[in-house]
């Protein structure tokens, strides 16, 4: 790539989809900022640019984080940010119709992309990559570096379900049941490597914990009659490794 480099904004909520994404945008040098499924991105993108920083060359969202009625992002999008690509996924999909690409394209977005079925990753996830490129204005493909990443996925997957079948075959033998079938798909909570991490927190876990605590004190017979305390202020975003 010869120009500067460029970088897409993603929010996918099953993690396996989402790391695919991941990991063959970086391998063709683009910059990716994985986003919560919670994140309000129209107060987001409004807060970035009023920041005076740079707006993502792309949004990747999948259509299923836009509510009922993904298109009125869509048509937002085109007519707030105009130079601001927008592909929309569907991730649990396989395939997608023409005219339900098409009825997308009308309504602002540059396309609408599948899922990556385990059984025909590679060339699902190259497809991918390359309608991304496009609309990045960066029809090179590094397809080296493309093909490494995804063989490594792909091995990482294999590996993955081995395991499952081993630990089948010694719950079968055991007597006892197995609560995931061999083929079953990974959830939206699952990971895929040791160098996976999400680029924002995740505030389900900090709920969770307190929920824990909260359960703990009933059950100690400790009770609370102090007053409620104020709510702290909304923390500052980052982004790009910049607060704002």
């Amino acid at each position: 790539m010869t120009n500067a480099q460029k970088f897409v904004l993603m929010i996918q909520p099953n993690r396996l989809q989402g790391f695919i994404w991941k990991s063959i945008l970086k391998s063709q040098n683009v910059s990716v900022i994985w986003e919560s499924p919670s994140t309000d991105l129209q107060d987001n993108l409004m807060q970035i640019k009023q920041a005076g920083l740079t707006l993502p060359s792309l949004l990747l969202l999948d259509r299923r984080c836009l509510g009922e009625n993904p298109y009125e992002f869509c048509r937002w999008c085109r007519t707030s940010y105009p130079e601001v690509k927008l592909i929309l996924t569907h991730s649990t999909q396989r395939e997608i119709s023409p005219p339900e690409r098409d009825w997308t394209i009308q309504q602002g977005a540059a396309d609408l992309l599948p899922g990556f079925p385990r059984d025909n990753m590679v060339s699902s996830a190259t497809a991918g990559i390359k309608r991304v490129l496009e609309t990045l204005g960066e029809p090179q493909l590094n397809e080296g570096a493309l093909i490494a990443v995804l063989l490594k996925l792909r091995r990482e997957l294999e590996l993955r379900q081995e395991k499952r079948d081993r630990r089948l075959i010694d719950e079968t033998l055991d007597g006892s049941e197995t609560e995931r079938s061999i083929g079953a798909e990974y959830n939206s909570n699952e990971m895929i490597g040791t160098d996976f991490e999400l680029d924002v927190s995740n505030p389900a876990v900090s709920n969770r914990k307190q929920a824990i605590a909260s359960s703990s004190n009933r059950s100690n017979g400790s009770t609370s009659t102090t007053s409620t305390q104020p709510q702290s202020p909304k923390p500052r975003l980052r982004y790009r490794g910049i607060r704002y």
